[in-house]
């Protein structure tokens, strides 16, 4: 065996990463509103796309701000939803 044979591999991999499902909860009493600040914290060397999908399906009502549902987190960062 010849100790001077030396390879070298160089592997580049893509890979998809998994969406993240989150649910909030918000009880307010009839005829009330709150404003709830949501933070998104990227601490990865990637930016992020963030969608809201709003769903009123259990009789809710929902009214965002400004009517973003989508939010571009740099990285390495911290934005409120």
């Amino acid at each position: 065996m010849d100790r001077t044979d030396i390879r070298l591999y160089e592997y580049k991999l893509t890979a998809i990463p998994q969406k993240i499902k989150a649910q909030l909860e918000f009880r307010v009493p009839a005829r009330g509103s709150v404003i709830q600040d949501i933070p998104i914290v990227n601490n990865s060397s990637q930016e992020w796309k963030v969608i809201a999908n709003l769903d009123q399906s259990k009789n809710g009502c929902f009214n965002m701000v400004n009517n973003q549902t989508t939010k571009i987190v740099k990285k390495n960062s911290t934005e409120n939803f």
